[in-house]
């Protein structure tokens, strides 16, 4: 009896030691888990916070990038500031007189009294300097004036008179301005056209703000969002506006499914 005792108590320590040992192994393998754990929590942490730090310097790149283009932007319209674009003079036309003659002959068929003036042509070319022979239409002529002073005095003439020719043939004067200016100017073409049809007295600011009379009052816009905002709350301007507005949503709709 005494020898079944003395075996039972060998195997239960036997026992127990094994159990402690696999515990002990169990607590090695938990606590090695937990700072491998604790390990790839602060790697994450740090992939976080490089992911957190690419973006803003990302951002500010972009930041920097528009910046740097608001100055160029600037700096070409600056630089364009004296300039005059005429559109629709024929290719060709320029050969006899060259075009600051032809430029002579329009302030002459226009504008009385402003041919007698000192204005002063510094340059005179087309744009762009290669005439693509599949363009249908005529390139722009861009006339640099001596000061900026003339350049409004003759664009102003051109607004209150609205058709200017040519030797008989229509013509446009318009103020000139960098691509990227021209480009946002023309997003209010086709809603400036309708408002000029129904006499709201239309105009593009600089460098591209819609403004034009609604009841009595002179309205200026800064985006087509902004145009849109108010027309809502306008129920005539809505019913004269409604049809142009609803294409330009369209247009951007589907540019935006193209993307």
């Amino acid at each position: 009896m005494k020898q079944l005792v003395q075996q039972e108590t060998v195997i239960v320590t036997r026992n127990h030691n094994e159990v402690k040992n696999s515990i002990d192994q169990m607590k090695n393998t938990l606590e090695s888990l937990t700072n491998r754990m604790g390990e790839v929590e602060e790697r994450i942490s740090d992939l976080g916070d490089r992911e957190q730090e690419r973006i803003q310097s990302d951002q500010r790149k972009e930041e920097e990038i528009r910046n740097l283009k608001h100055i160029v932007r600037n700096l070409q319209d600056t630089i364009k500031k004296p300039n005059i674009r005429v559109l629709g003079v024929p290719e060709g036309m320029e050969r006899e007189k060259g075009l600051e003659g032809l430029f002579s002959e329009i302030l002459v068929e226009n504008f009385l009294g402003l041919e007698d003036r000192e204005i002063l042509v510094q340059e005179t070319h087309r744009t762009p300097n290669k005439h693509d022979q599949k363009r249908f239409l005529p390139r722009h002529v861009i006339i640099k004036l001596s000061t900026v002073k003339h350049k409004e005095k003759i664009l102003k003439c051109a607004r209150e008179k609205r058709q200017i020719t040519l030797r008989g043939s229509s013509i446009r004067l318009t103020a000139d301005f960098s691509s990227e200016t021209l480009q946002a100017r023309r997003e209010w073409r086709d809603i400036a056209q309708v408002l000029r049809e129904k006499n709201c007295q239309p105009r593009i600011l600089y460098p591209a703000k819609l403004s034009f009379v609604n009841e009595g009052e002179i309205k200026t816009f800064h985006s087509k969002q902004k145009l849109k905002d108010f027309v809502a709350t306008r129920p005539a301007l809505q019913k004269m506006l409604k049809d142009v507005l609803h294409t330009e949503t369209q247009t951007h709709g589907h540019q935006y499914e193209r993307r």
